[in-house]
């Protein structure tokens, strides 16, 4: 078959596909006992496959990678293959339910070649969920997995106690690690940091970018207010509180200052109400993380807080 017969595409006057020399579909797998070779290791086995025969010529489907080891690791190794597929200049699909991998600071050359898509769904006259198989742009972070698992005749005392844990995922349960840490590749002292970012902004949602890292594309054209640490453990850490509309480009002017900006951290919370509040969220921290101790790169941001068109004064030293 040709490749407009095998997926039913309809061409029009003018339209173009590329040509591909290979193609390469991973889909579930299953534990293999006869070759002592568990369905994450036959999956990492097929990716080593692809990752060995696949190029920029190469048209590949990847589905669900990552599920069969903790969500963390999964999520992480989930990225690192779809960073290096961008990298390697396949072209396809990657599918996954690992929500975590949309906030992944992927390298400049992946991002310019990665697109989101979802698949859209309806309601019918019921007000039931119904999935169209049509893709369209966008992101999908609700899998409706307790919907299909009713649909699918779970009993419903476990789908409503499933509905009722849900509240305490991402609030003090976390998804990222098998071993009850809340982050990693962070020290104590910028944790402390974010979770004061979290507290005065209201939300568990901030974003961890190490050094040399770009933020995800969702920060871009969206108020934010950003946390640095610069500096290192033995001279003593230094914090930075920012906020900005752009925030790769913010991080590449602060990396720009030298090489021990090169080197910072940083964490970040997208504002929903706008820069007038993102610049209120910016004071609050630089005054509390001011007050607790943390030493300042600079308070001037942290003098002032607007409240209703009015700018209240407020005391913040640097240390």
């Amino acid at each position: 078959y040709s490749i407009l017969e095998l997926f039913s595409l309809s061409a029009e006057n003018g339209s173009s596909l590329r040509r591909f020399d290979s193609m390469f579909v991973r889909g579930a797998s299953a534990d293999v006992p006869t070759e002592d070779k568990s369905a994450f290791g036959g999956e990492m086995s097929d990716i080593s496959a692809m990752l060995r025969s696949c190029g920029d010529r190469s048209l590949v489907f990847v589905d669900e990678i990552g599920r069969g080891t903790s969500p963390k690791d999964g999520t992480c190794l989930a990225a690192a293959i779809l960073e290096n597929m961008s990298e390697s200049g396949m072209s396809g699909m990657f599918a996954t339910h690992l929500h975590g991998i949309l906030n992944i600071p992927y390298s400049q050359a992946a991002e310019r070649r990665l697109r989101q898509k979802r698949m859209a769904i309806t309601r019918n006259s019921q007000g039931q969920f119904e999935w169209t198989y049509i893709l369209e742009d966008g992101v999908c972070t609700n899998s409706l997995a307790l919907v299909t698992a009713e649909k699918f005749g779970l009993p419903p005392s476990i789908l409503k106690r499933a509905s009722e844990l849900s509240s305490y995922w991402g609030n003090g349960v976390d998804a990222s690690s098998s071993h009850g840490s809340k982050t990693f590749g962070m020290n104590s002292d910028i944790q402390h940091a974010t979770q004061i970012l979290e507290d005065i902004v209201g939300e568990k949602s901030s974003v961890r970018i190490p050094p040399s890292f770009i933020p995800p594309p969702t920060f871009e054209g969206i108020s934010c207010v950003y946390i640095l640490q610069i500096g290192n453990k033995d001279d003593g850490w230094r914090y930075y509180v920012g906020e900005t509309d752009s925030l790769s480009r913010r991080l590449q002017q602060h990396r720009a200052k030298g090489e021990e900006w090169k080197s910072m951290y940083a964490v970040a919370i997208q504002i929903k109400d706008g820069k007038s509040s993102a610049r209120n969220i910016e004071s609050l921290v630089v005054q509390q993380m001011s007050k607790r101790g943390f030493v300042m790169q600079s308070v001037s941001d942290g003098m002032t807080i607007r409240s209703k068109g009015k700018i209240e004064k407020s005391n913040c030293k640097m240390r």
